[in-house]
């Protein structure tokens, strides 16, 4: 009996957390500059296993306050499914779930032992626990929980990397140099087309992408490299991209000072800027 007052104390205390941090995710939703329409349907289904988990914990605890059959069933059944799936976070390298497989293990090694306490209870027809306003929360909520967890995974399948970037998610130094290669495809692309509304945009993208690039790993000289041959692509059409493009070049040799490509372009771009110079006296 002192076993199962432990388990109630517990499950209210994890039922009002949950239901605070339900409540931090939908403030979250509300005060982020939703610049992208799945951030904000993002953080709402967030908020939702929240409150859920919160309701079905307190009634959880409710039932078992009781002796209630059904809430020692539903009890094992949530904490086993939980501890499987804590389980499986952890194989995939998640390993902030490592807390949920023991708290679960610990909430299953209390109410296991005190199975006895609710077995001895009068026998109940199925049809009659769903007249316990407490078991419909738990039913109720289950369910939900896994139309949530559904909508979520297919929500990840299906968001492109723009909107998963918009998310939070990470995104490598690799990954931007390849976009601001993307960029610079269609720049030329829109000269060709005499497209010139268009040049602009993707220049800006372009520039952006390197810089966040060499943000994220800046003692990657092949990722100044690549960055410097962005701003050489745009030379003609932004005034001082040869200048950034040979900033770029001298950084990665820098970097990697016997690499002879390296060392090449920062002479190209030399000779560039000594042509302008010329030029421009």
């Amino acid at each position: 009996m002192k076993s199962t007052k432990t388990l109630v104390l517990i499950l209210r205390v994890l039922g009002w957390l949950s239901i605070a941090g339900g409540i931090i995710f939908l403030i979250l939703a509300v005060i982020s500059p939703v610049t992208i329409y799945f951030k904000l349907i993002f953080f709402l289904l967030q908020s939702i296993p929240g409150f859920l988990g919160g309701l079905i914990f307190l009634s959880l605890a409710c039932g078992l306050s009781r002796e209630e059959r059904w809430a020692w069933y539903f009890g094992v059944l949530v904490f086993s499914l939980s501890l499987i799936l804590a389980t499986i976070n952890i194989i995939k390298g998640q390993f902030l779930y490592f807390f949920g497989v023991i708290i679960n293990i610990i909430l299953l090694s209390e109410l296991i032992p005190e199975r006895e306490i609710f077995i001895k209870q009068p026998k109940e027809k199925i049809s009659q626990w769903f007249r316990k306003p407490c078991f419909i929360v738990v039913l109720v909520g289950i369910l939900l929980l896994c139309l949530n967890v559904g909508i979520l995974t297919y929500l990840g399948f299906n968001l492109s990397k723009e909107i998963r970037e918009g998310l939070g998610e990470t995104i490598s130094a690799n990954e931007y140099i390849q976009k601001a290669e993307t960029e610079i495809a269609e720049i030329k692309k829109s000269l060709e087309e005499g497209n010139t509304a268009e040049i602009t945009q993707h220049t800006i993208k372009a520039v952006e992408y390197g810089i966040l690039a060499t943000d994220l790993e800046p003692n990657n000289p092949e990722i100044w490299f690549r960055r410097g041959n962005i701003y050489w692509e745009i030379k003609d059409i932004v005034q001082d991209a040869g200048e950034w493009a040979l900033k770029c070049y001298e950084r990665a040799l820098e970097l990697d000072p016997d690499n002879q490509l390296y060392r090449q372009k920062v002479e190209e771009a030399k000779l560039y800027r000594q042509k302008m110079e010329e030029l421009t006296k």
